[in-house]
């Protein structure tokens, strides 16, 4: 189903504080994490540098949570996101990480192409005590 576009569709700018999470265990930020984002009708787009100064009790595959709305909860709004600086990880040269939404949360997924069939979730090991990285991330909201 094709909606025209609303100019009075809501539209927003702000800032979110992304968390790295194991899901029960979150890492304790850093100093220079922070994150902002655009919202116009049901599109959200992310992004900021995401970095941390512990891991805490963070164990086992990694995620941002936080994200400022609930993303959709069709598969059809799956979405991937882009990172383009990281640094303090503890990975080998020649792996690229990556993002990806889980519909209807607030959690990206960060990813670890390390692997011939594709990719493994990051961990926190990988992602180690003093990580960080830029994101930017667009995905749809209700």
């Amino acid at each position: 189903e094709n909606t025209p576009y609303d100019s009075g569709t809501e539209y927003e700018e702000g800032t979110w504080t992304p968390i790295i999470t194991d899901g029960t265990n979150n890492a304790t930020a850093g100093g220079n994490n922070s994150a902002s984002y655009v919202r116009n009708g049901n599109q959200v787009t992310v992004f900021g540098f995401v970095q941390t100064n512990g891991l805490g009790s963070a164990s086992g595959n990694i995620k941002i949570s936080g994200l400022p709305y609930t993303i959709k909860n069709t598969i059809g709004s799956n979405s991937s996101g882009a990172i383009s600086y990281a640094e303090g990880l503890n990975i080998t040269e020649n792996k690229v990480i990556g993002l990806y939404t889980q519909v209807n949360t607030t959690n990206a997924h960060l990813t670890i192409w390390e692997a011939t069939t594709g990719i493994n979730g990051l961990t926190a090991a990988e992602w180690s005590a003093d990580g960080g990285a830029t994101i930017m991330l667009t995905y749809m909201t209700t």
